[in-house]
């Protein structure tokens, strides 16, 4: 009932749902942070209100909420993995994937033709030095007329992901 109570205030009084979705946000970065500093790896975040929303009140209401729980306790020792399981998802996948989340889980009412792939082509961990000079890892040459991101592509490709984005951080 409350997520139905949030959707229709969206029509009465945006500020005060801002300020609603805020404080919220405020109170899951603190409770992060305590199973953070109780040594946990990470967390599973839920966003319920947002299956309900359209594209573009998700990317008002929900998505920059997301981010900024996200930024406030996603670290290489504390993960964040969103979960969002809406009718709508497939058509927020840009909105959902600009919170930087460490993954992320659709559920059953998506279906994964409908998602977008993120390849995440992160250099700063490897020790490739040479290697990764004048390219990023996915362009790697492997096993002769291959290059690394080939056999992520591939996956992709037989379990039916055929749009797919690449993020590089170098290179």
């Amino acid at each position: 009932r409350v997520p139905y109570v949030v959707v229709c205030a969206l029509h009465d009084d945006e500020d005060a749902v801002h300020t609603l979705v805020d404080k919220c946000a405020h109170f899951l970065i603190n409770y992060a942070k305590a199973f953070k500093e109780a040594g946990a790896d990470g967390i599973i975040m839920a966003e319920p209100v947002s299956g309900l929303l359209s594209p573009a009140l998700e990317k008002e209401f929900s998505s920059p909420y997301v981010k900024k729980i996200v930024d406030a306790v996603q670290d290489d020792e504390f993960i964040l993995i969103y979960h969002n399981c809406g009718n709508n998802t497939h058509l927020m996948t840009e909105s959902i994937y600009s919170t930087g989340s460490a993954a992320y889980h659709f559920g059953n009412a998506v279906d994964m033709k409908d998602m977008m792939g993120i390849v995440m082509a992160d250099n700063s961990e490897l020790a490739l030095n040479e290697l990764t000079e004048l390219r990023s890892v996915p362009a790697l040459p492997f096993g002769g007329r291959y290059r690394l991101i080939d056999f992520i592509l591939s996956n992709m490709v037989n379990s039916g992901i055929t749009h797919v984005g690449l993020i590089t951080h170098y290179n």
